[in-house]
C-alpha cells in the first residue's frame, strides 16, 4: 500500500485588477510549479487532492509556455520566445522544454484528469496561444477527478488523530 500525500491547490481563476472597474484576469495554478514533485513522487505515493473550496482547480495556460519550462533560465528564454512567430519552428529548437512540458501534462492528465484551462492573456506569445487549443482537446476526453475541500477533508479525518 503506498503512503498518502496531501496536495492543496488552490481554486482561484480569476485575479482582480481593479476594484472600481471590476476588471479581472483569468488565472489558475501552474502545472511547472507541482510537475516535477507529482511525476517524482507519483510511483510512491498516493496523492489526495484537495482546494480550499472543492472547486477544481484551473490549469494557467500561461504558465505552459515553454520559457516557463526553462527554470532559472526563464528570462533569456522570455525574450528568446518572443522572436519567433512561427510556434512549430520555436517547438523544433526547443525539444527540451517541450519534453519537459509534455511529462508534467501527461502526468496532470494522470493524476488529476478533466480541468478547467484558463484563457490567454493578451500578451501570450503566439506557441502557448496555439497550444491551449491542443490542451483543451485532451482535457474533453478526461475523466473528471474528485477535489476535496479542506473542511471536508478535516471532518472525514477527524476521528483519525
Amino acid at each position: 500500500m503506498k503512503k498518502q500525500a496531501l496536495i492543496i491547490i488552490s481554486s482561484a481563476n480569476e485575479l482582480p485588477l481593479n476594484n472600481l472597474t471590476k476588471q479581472k484576469i483569468d488565472t489558475g495554478f501552474f502545472l511547472v510549479e507541482m510537475g516535477k514533485i507529482l511525476d517524482t513522487f507519483k510511483d510512491d505515493y498516493e496523492f489526495i487532492f484537495a482546494t480550499p473550496n472543492g472547486e477544481k482547480p484551473t490549469l494557467d495556460i500561461n504558465g505552459e509556455s515553454l520559457s516557463m519550462q526553462a527554470g532559472e533560465k526563464l528570462g533569456i528564454a522570455s525574450v528568446k520566445e518572443k522572436f519567433y512567430k512561427d510556434p512549430t519552428n520555436y517547438r523544433q529548437k526547443n525539444t527540451k522544454l517541450v519534453d519537459r512540458r509534455e511529462k508534467e501534462l501527461n502526468t496532470l492528465y494522470d493524476l488529476l484528469g478533466k480541468l478547467p484551462v484558463s484563457q490567454n492573456l493578451s500578451n501570450t506569445d503566439e506557441e502557448t496561444k496555439e497550444f491551449r487549443k491542443q490542451i483543451v482537446r485532451k482535457m474533453d476526453d478526461l475523466e473528471e477527478k474528485k477535489f476535496y475541500s479542506l473542511k471536508e477533508l478535516l471532518e472525514n479525518n477527524a476521528d483519525n488523530n
